[in-house]
């Protein structure tokens, strides 16, 4: 469904755009708001196998994640 929705967006940038551009700002927000999840992975559904990377990538992963990068 993310990939549907990236390639009809993507193809109708300029219409999709445009018809944004009408929306009162509260319409526009709700629209913008319920297309947010199709387009990026929400945090909790991301998921990798730490087994497969070296102990240095992980432990910069993890400096990462303390850090707020």
């Amino acid at each position: 469904m993310r990939q549907f929705l990236f390639e009809l967006l993507n193809e109708n940038k300029e219409k999709f755009t445009y018809m944004l551009g009408e929306l009162s700002p509260r319409d526009f927000i709700n629209v913008y708001m319920k297309l947010v999840p199709y387009i990026i992975a929400m945090r909790h559904l991301q998921q990798f196998d730490v087994s497969e990377i070296s102990r240095k990538e992980t432990e910069e992963l993890v400096k990462d994640i303390i850090d707020g990068d």
